[in-house]
Protein backbone atom coordinates (compact mmCIF):
# COMPACT_ATOMS: atom_id res chain seq x y z
CA UNK A 1 0.00 0.00 0.00
CA UNK A 2 1.27 3.10 -0.85
CA UNK A 3 2.13 5.65 1.58
CA UNK A 4 1.26 9.65 1.22
CA UNK A 5 2.76 12.65 2.65
CA UNK A 6 -0.74 14.32 3.96
CA UNK A 7 1.05 17.83 3.28
CA UNK A 8 2.52 17.80 0.53
CA UNK A 9 0.80 14.69 -1.26
CA UNK A 10 3.80 13.07 -2.41
CA UNK A 11 4.72 9.33 -1.96
CA UNK A 12 7.32 8.44 0.60
CA UNK A 13 8.65 5.07 2.61
CA UNK A 14 9.39 7.31 5.52
CA UNK A 15 7.98 9.39 8.16
CA UNK A 16 9.26 12.28 10.12
CA UNK A 17 6.16 13.42 13.05
CA UNK A 18 3.64 11.91 10.44
CA UNK A 19 5.42 13.68 7.49
CA UNK A 20 7.63 13.31 4.49
CA UNK A 21 11.40 14.24 4.98
CA UNK A 22 11.14 17.71 3.18
CA UNK A 23 7.86 18.82 4.55
CA UNK A 24 9.32 17.64 8.12
CA UNK A 25 12.20 19.92 7.49
CA UNK A 26 10.39 22.96 6.40
CA UNK A 27 8.39 22.79 9.78
CA UNK A 28 11.41 22.59 12.15
CA UNK A 29 13.93 25.61 12.96
CA UNK A 30 15.22 27.18 15.72
CA UNK A 31 16.03 30.57 14.34
CA UNK A 32 13.13 31.92 16.48
CA UNK A 33 15.24 31.35 19.51
CA UNK A 34 18.09 32.93 18.02
CA UNK A 35 17.79 36.91 19.18
CA UNK A 36 17.55 39.71 16.07
CA UNK A 37 20.34 41.49 18.31
CA UNK A 38 23.00 40.93 21.50
CA UNK A 39 24.15 43.63 23.15
CA UNK A 40 27.72 43.33 24.89
CA UNK A 41 29.12 46.12 27.45
CA UNK A 42 32.59 47.24 27.66
CA UNK A 43 34.14 49.15 30.18
CA UNK A 44 36.05 52.19 28.41
CA UNK A 45 38.09 51.92 30.81
CA UNK A 46 40.03 47.85 31.55
CA UNK A 47 38.19 46.49 28.15
CA UNK A 48 36.46 43.85 30.22
CA UNK A 49 33.06 42.77 28.67
CA UNK A 50 30.27 42.13 31.18
CA UNK A 51 27.45 39.90 29.91
CA UNK A 52 25.11 37.80 32.62
CA UNK A 53 27.18 39.32 35.54
CA UNK A 54 30.24 38.07 33.98
CA UNK A 55 33.76 39.49 32.43
CA UNK A 56 35.28 38.35 29.49
CA UNK A 57 38.29 39.63 28.29
CA UNK A 58 37.44 39.23 24.47
CA UNK A 59 34.02 40.04 22.26
CA UNK A 60 34.11 36.23 20.83
CA UNK A 61 34.18 35.21 24.42
CA UNK A 62 31.56 36.63 25.36
CA UNK A 63 29.81 35.50 21.97
CA UNK A 64 30.78 32.10 22.83
CA UNK A 65 28.70 31.88 26.28
CA UNK A 66 25.88 33.78 25.08
CA UNK A 67 25.14 31.56 21.82
CA UNK A 68 26.05 28.51 24.30
CA UNK A 69 22.86 29.66 26.76
CA UNK A 70 20.96 30.29 23.73
CA UNK A 71 21.42 26.80 22.07
CA UNK A 72 21.69 25.05 25.32
CA UNK A 73 19.45 21.85 25.03
CA UNK A 74 18.06 22.50 21.60
CA UNK A 75 18.70 19.78 18.91
CA UNK A 76 21.78 21.44 17.83
CA UNK A 77 24.53 18.51 16.29
CA UNK A 78 27.07 21.50 15.59
CA UNK A 79 27.42 26.07 15.55
CA UNK A 80 29.88 27.86 14.51
CA UNK A 81 29.73 31.26 14.15
CA UNK A 82 32.00 34.44 12.61
CA UNK A 83 31.98 37.85 13.79
CA UNK A 84 32.69 40.91 10.84
CA UNK A 85 31.15 44.43 11.41
CA UNK A 86 28.99 44.71 13.78
CA UNK A 87 27.03 41.39 12.70
CA UNK A 88 27.51 37.97 14.01
CA UNK A 89 27.03 35.11 11.21
CA UNK A 90 25.76 32.15 12.96
CA UNK A 91 25.61 28.58 10.98
CA UNK A 92 23.93 26.05 12.85
CA UNK A 93 23.54 21.99 11.93
CA UNK A 94 20.42 20.43 13.41
CA UNK A 95 20.00 16.31 13.54
CA UNK A 96 16.74 14.48 14.00
CA UNK A 97 16.75 10.75 13.79
CA UNK A 98 18.90 10.33 10.79
CA UNK A 99 18.50 13.68 9.17
CA UNK A 100 19.79 16.96 9.04
CA UNK A 101 19.54 20.64 8.34
CA UNK A 102 21.57 23.16 7.73
CA UNK A 103 20.36 26.82 9.06
CA UNK A 104 22.13 30.49 9.06
CA UNK A 105 21.10 33.65 10.66
CA UNK A 106 22.83 37.24 11.02
CA UNK A 107 22.55 38.46 14.34
CA UNK A 108 23.50 42.19 14.94
CA UNK A 109 25.97 43.36 17.39
CA UNK A 110 25.68 46.31 19.48
CA UNK A 111 28.78 47.50 21.57
CA UNK A 112 27.56 49.91 24.74
CA UNK A 113 30.61 51.43 26.20
CA UNK A 114 30.01 52.00 29.86
CA UNK A 115 32.50 52.64 33.25
CA UNK A 116 32.58 48.72 35.14
CA UNK A 117 31.67 48.58 39.04
CA UNK A 118 35.86 47.48 39.44
CA UNK A 119 36.61 50.54 37.58
CA UNK A 120 33.90 52.70 38.94
CA UNK A 121 34.97 51.79 42.88
CA UNK A 122 38.93 52.33 41.69
CA UNK A 123 37.80 55.88 40.39
CA UNK A 124 36.19 56.80 44.00
CA UNK A 125 39.52 55.74 46.03
CA UNK A 126 37.73 52.72 47.45
CA UNK A 127 40.24 50.76 50.21
CA UNK A 128 39.83 48.41 52.95
CA UNK A 129 42.89 48.42 54.20
CA UNK A 130 46.09 50.60 54.14
CA UNK A 131 49.78 49.41 54.61
CA UNK A 132 52.09 52.14 55.82
CA UNK A 133 55.62 51.58 55.69
CA UNK A 134 58.08 52.80 58.08
CA UNK A 135 61.64 52.50 57.35
CA UNK A 136 64.98 54.52 56.90
CA UNK A 137 64.87 52.69 53.47
CA UNK A 138 61.25 52.16 52.09
CA UNK A 139 61.39 52.00 48.35
CA UNK A 140 62.98 48.53 48.48
CA UNK A 141 59.71 47.68 50.32
CA UNK A 142 57.35 49.67 48.55
CA UNK A 143 58.49 47.97 44.88
CA UNK A 144 57.99 44.58 46.42
CA UNK A 145 54.82 45.59 47.50
CA UNK A 146 53.90 46.66 44.05
CA UNK A 147 55.28 43.24 42.58
CA UNK A 148 53.56 41.56 44.67
CA UNK A 149 49.81 43.07 44.44
CA UNK A 150 50.55 42.86 40.55
CA UNK A 151 51.04 39.47 40.87
CA UNK A 152 47.56 38.73 43.32
CA UNK A 153 45.45 41.18 40.47
CA UNK A 154 45.42 37.95 38.07
CA UNK A 155 43.34 36.40 40.58
CA UNK A 156 42.01 38.86 42.61
CA UNK A 157 40.61 41.52 40.80
CA UNK A 158 40.01 43.59 44.39
CA UNK A 159 43.67 43.17 44.61
CA UNK A 160 44.77 47.35 43.47
CA UNK A 161 46.32 50.15 44.96
CA UNK A 162 43.57 53.33 45.13
CA UNK A 163 46.28 55.70 46.66
CA UNK A 164 49.66 56.10 47.14
CA UNK A 165 50.70 59.07 49.34
CA UNK A 166 54.51 59.76 50.47
CA UNK A 167 55.71 60.78 53.57
CA UNK A 168 59.25 61.45 55.33
CA UNK A 169 60.57 57.60 55.89
CA UNK A 170 57.97 56.03 54.29
CA UNK A 171 54.93 55.17 52.79
CA UNK A 172 50.52 55.08 53.22
CA UNK A 173 49.41 53.02 50.63
CA UNK A 174 45.16 52.08 49.70
CA UNK A 175 44.61 49.04 48.80
CA UNK A 176 41.02 47.61 47.78
CA UNK A 177 41.22 43.80 49.29
CA UNK A 178 41.85 43.04 52.94
CA UNK A 179 42.98 39.37 51.57
CA UNK A 180 45.43 40.73 48.99
CA UNK A 181 46.88 43.64 51.98
CA UNK A 182 47.48 40.73 53.87
CA UNK A 183 49.35 38.64 51.86
CA UNK A 184 51.41 41.05 50.82
CA UNK A 185 52.18 41.92 54.48
CA UNK A 186 53.18 38.09 55.16
CA UNK A 187 55.31 38.01 52.08
CA UNK A 188 56.94 41.53 52.77
CA UNK A 189 57.79 39.91 56.28
CA UNK A 190 59.19 36.55 54.84
CA UNK A 191 61.29 38.67 52.06
CA UNK A 192 62.85 41.10 54.62
CA UNK A 193 64.03 41.61 58.02
CA UNK A 194 60.65 43.69 59.27
CA UNK A 195 57.74 43.83 62.04
CA UNK A 196 54.19 43.87 61.05
CA UNK A 197 51.58 45.16 63.52
CA UNK A 198 47.98 44.63 62.26
CA UNK A 199 44.79 47.36 63.82
CA UNK A 200 41.38 47.17 62.61
CA UNK A 201 39.20 50.14 63.32
CA UNK A 202 34.70 50.05 62.66
CA UNK A 203 34.09 51.85 59.19
CA UNK A 204 30.37 51.18 58.98
CA UNK A 205 28.11 48.53 58.61
CA UNK A 206 27.01 46.65 55.33
CA UNK A 207 23.28 44.78 55.89
CA UNK A 208 23.24 45.06 58.95
CA UNK A 209 26.88 43.82 60.01
CA UNK A 210 29.66 45.97 61.16
CA UNK A 211 32.71 46.84 58.75
CA UNK A 212 35.84 47.33 59.03
CA UNK A 213 39.41 49.14 57.67
CA UNK A 214 42.54 47.33 58.41
CA UNK A 215 45.89 49.01 58.47
CA UNK A 216 49.37 47.31 58.41
CA UNK A 217 52.17 48.83 59.84
CA UNK A 218 55.61 47.51 58.27
CA UNK A 219 58.80 48.80 60.05
CA UNK A 220 61.82 47.95 60.25
CA UNK A 221 63.74 48.26 63.42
Amino acid sequence: MRKFCPKCGKITDNFYDNLCRNCFLENISILDKLPEGIKIRICKFCGRILVDKKYFDTVEKAVDHILASLLDKLEVKSASYRISKNKVYVSIKLKFDDIEKSEEKSISLLLKYITCELCSIKAGRYYNSIIQIRSKNPERIFRGIEKKMHDINKSDPYAFISKIEKIPHGYDIYIGSKSAASRVANYIKSKYNVKIKITRKLSGSISGKKSYKDTILISED
